[in-house]
């Protein structure tokens, strides 16, 4: 084998090793791009949720705060307990759901990346 069909060999070998390498950089910076877009998407819709679950909880403080006194037949004491868990209770959907969307997230983060 001549000296020019060495030459011509390595030069093929170095444009394909370097395509490659450009061609995997491309890919990993789209999948980049796609994973900051979700996470972006995510976090808005995240947020606009939990502006509007303040503004409820704060509606609800000032609606129990002017408007509701406890019923005949109950205590204070006893109208601040059943306040109380009904408020836990319905507390803990909201941790259900942010849980849930936070398993979304991540898994779409990681299948994004891949």
């Amino acid at each position: 084998m001549s000296y020019a069909w060495f030459a011509r060999r390595r030069w093929y070998n170095i444009r394909f090793r370097l395509g490659r390498a450009l061609f995997g950089a491309r890919i990993r910076i789209r999948s980049q791009r796609e994973t900051v877009g979700i996470l972006r998407q995510i976090v808005q819709a995240l947020l606009v949720q939990l502006i509007a679950a303040s503004v409820l909880v704060a509606a609800i403080l000032l609606v129990e705060d002017r408007f509701i006194t406890a019923p005949k037949g109950f205590s204070p004491t006893t109208l601040t307990q059943l306040l109380s868990v009904t408020a836990q209770v319905v507390g803990f959907f909201p941790g259900l759901y942010f849980t849930a969307v936070s398993v979304v997230a991540s898994t779409a983060c990681l299948l994004g990346g891949t």
